[in-house]
């Protein structure tokens, strides 16, 4: 009998799964014990190091949810997220020094002038510039050696891994109420709405707009691997979990991205497929009322009457976006107004302007990089995530997380963040998720 395409993944990096599960409980008990939070460590490092080929992704990719909490107090307030890149940069550069990776020449001249930049748009801070810099490092290397090297992991692979990371963190975030230790480690972020107030819900990652970020990926790149046949069952499983979880957050700006998501993809469907159309909206229906029958409803109301609120006192565009529209309003005119901003920006280290953030990812760029360091930033971000695109495997569904990606930058800081990294590397590996497909069916 032949497995499903869901049982063939999970088969393939079966022991990878597990072990990633058993660091992800361990960092769970480590909150209240430490001594667990050095053996997640321990483990982590361990299966980093073994790991053959590129398959220590998957361990990085299933840990970044948990990097706010998987902390050791030796390392002060740096992430263990961060000391585990420098590890596997490490490792990756000692397998360039050996020949084993070879780095596009194009994106090598881009990182290098990029790094540049960086660094004496620092003024003199560099350490503070290291990390967007070795980030940057990471992916070339990454980017350049898997599907090449022995061992390589798929698209898909590396999706699932990232998504259930952020399911299990997702879970063990609810469970604060009765974890008091994890409790006091969560900012709990409460929006007032005329006489009433709500607990925005922001998992493991202590900011409701980015978690929703990060919940909107999820769905994209979840929609992609069920069009691809990649997956089927678990697909109805996890969907239905994610937009609960991110329904929770009360961002507007999730709500807009979801259901542009699913009107791109559903129009996409029936004009291909109308059978198919029909059976996956069923389906998700049915399952979504099933769920909702067992879901905290106070929650889920206490979070509708805030959009209801929202959108009934949103009477221009700024108030729709929280102020955001005024807010870049003044970015744009503080950079056009001076010519050496508007050239080289204000500098790596600078504050936000007024002690407000941008809230636009775009504009955060161009302020802090000027009009030349975001030219050549953004076409080094624009070479990595298009790296693996091709047209005779090329997919107009593929589009939907760069896509979703482009849209939520306009809402959201991601310079400074660890995520856009990880944005980064699955966006361009989704583009080689048709050839992955092709290859691991001859695998199994």
């Amino acid at each position: 009998m032949k497995k499903s395409r869901d049982n063939q993944i999970f088969q393939f990096c079966k022991l990878e799964l597990v072990i990633s599960t058993i660091i992800a409980l361990l960092v769970y008990a480590g909150i209240k014990y430490s001594i667990f939070m050095y053996f997640a460590f321990f483990l982590l490092l361990v299966s980093i190091l073994s790991s053959k080929g590129n398959k220590y992704i998957l361990y990085v990719l299933f840990v970044f949810p948990f990097s706010a909490i998987f902390k050791i107090s030796i390392f002060g307030s740096i992430s263990i997220l961060n000391i585990i890149i420098i590890v596997v940069l490490l490792k990756q550069l000692f397998s360039y020094l050996n020949g084993k990776i070879s780095i596009d020449k194009a994106e090598l001249f881009l990182w290098v002038i990029v790094s540049i930049y960086i660094s004496l748009s620092s003024f003199g801070m560099i350490i503070d510039a290291m990390q967007t810099v070795g980030y940057f490092i990471f992916i070339l290397l990454f980017l350049n050696s898997n599907n090449k090297v022995k061992f390589s992991v798929s698209a898909s692979s590396m999706i699932l891994f990232f998504i259930f990371g952020l399911v299990l963190s997702s879970i063990m975030a609810i469970t604060k109420g009765i974890y008091p230790e994890l409790s006091s480690l969560l900012v709990y972020e409460i929006t007032y709405f005329g006489d009433n107030d709500v607990v925005r819900f922001s998992g493991l990652f202590l900011s409701s707009n980015y978690y929703s970020m990060v919940i909107t990926m999820a769905v994209a790149f979840l929609l992609v691997l069920y069009d691809t046949k990649v997956l089927n069952k678990t697909f109805f499983i996890v969907l239905p979990l994610l937009i609960y979880f991110g329904f929770l957050t009360g961002s507007k700006s999730f709500l807009v991205s979801v259901l542009v998501i699913f009107f791109v993809y559903l129009f996409w469907v029936f004009f291909s497929n109308i059978r198919k159309g029909f059976k996956t909206i069923t389906i998700l229906l049915i399952i979504l009322l099933l769920f909702l029958s067992f879901a905290d409803l106070t929650s889920i109301n206490d979070v509708l009457q805030r959009y209801l609120y929202d959108f009934q006192n949103s009477f221009d565009l700024s108030d729709f976006t929280s102020g955001r529209i005024s807010i870049s309003l003044v970015y744009l005119k503080y950079i056009f107004s001076d010519l050496t901003v508007f050239l080289f920006g204000t500098g790596f280290n600078s504050g936000p302007l007024n002690d407000v953030a941008s809230h636009n990812y775009i504009l955060e760029v161009f302020y802090h990089l000027g009009f030349m360091g975001s030219l050549i930033y953004f076409l080094l971000v624009i070479r990595l995530i298009t790296k693996n695109m091709e047209k005779k495997n090329f997919n107009l569904l593929l589009i939907i997380p760069l896509a979703v990606f482009i849209l939520r930058s306009f809402a959201i800081n991601l310079f400074f963040r660890d995520s856009l990294y990880f944005y980064i590397i699955l966006i361009s590996s989704v583009f080689y998720l048709p050839r992955n497909v092709e290859v691991q069916s001859r695998i199994h």
